[in-house]
């Protein structure tokens, strides 16, 4: 197989927040980064006294926390004042990230947690010492994480 031409830059994805799935707050301009563990699934094994390896099974997925890392700022209507009101409700809604590694226009993939739990969220820190900017941080606990093309 020879070798890829295609690439992609993480520098200008899109990020959005949304607490009903269907109104999304775009907080690119606020987002630092999207923080995605490996899905695992859940597998056993079990040894007979017969062979030299194990019986493999798979199971189901197991949950996968998504972390949003952004740039704290004192703006009602931006991600920092939108997560953190969503985390302090303890309401148990449902809170949806969905980002796109291409910026978000017409046949670029989006990457969604569905609905999820706002899990933890980062109050900002103090350093004296540092010139650069606060940034804080929450994540979102979802059963999967979705791919689908963005519709044009």
């Amino acid at each position: 197989m020879t070798q890829t031409t295609e690439k992609v830059s993480m520098a200008a994805s899109k990020v959005s927040v949304s607490i009903n799935d269907s109104d999304w707050d775009d907080i690119s301009g606020q987002a630092q980064s999207v923080e995605v563990p490996a899905q695992v699934r859940k597998s056993g094994e079990a040894y007979t006294f017969d062979g030299d390896t194990a019986l493999v099974t798979g199971g189901k997925r197991e949950p996968v926390e998504v972390t949003v890392k952004i740039i704290y700022n004192e703006e009602s209507d931006e991600a920092f004042e939108i997560a953190r009101a969503e985390f302090e409700a303890d309401d148990g809604d449902a809170f949806y990230v969905k980002w796109s590694p291409l910026g978000g226009s017409g046949g670029n993939y989006e990457y969604s947690t569905g609905a999820g739990e706002l899990v933890s969220f980062e109050y900002p820190a103090a350093d004296a010492s540092s010139g650069d900017p606060v940034l804080v941080s929450f994540t979102v606990k979802s059963a999967k994480i979705t791919q689908a093309s963005i519709s044009t």
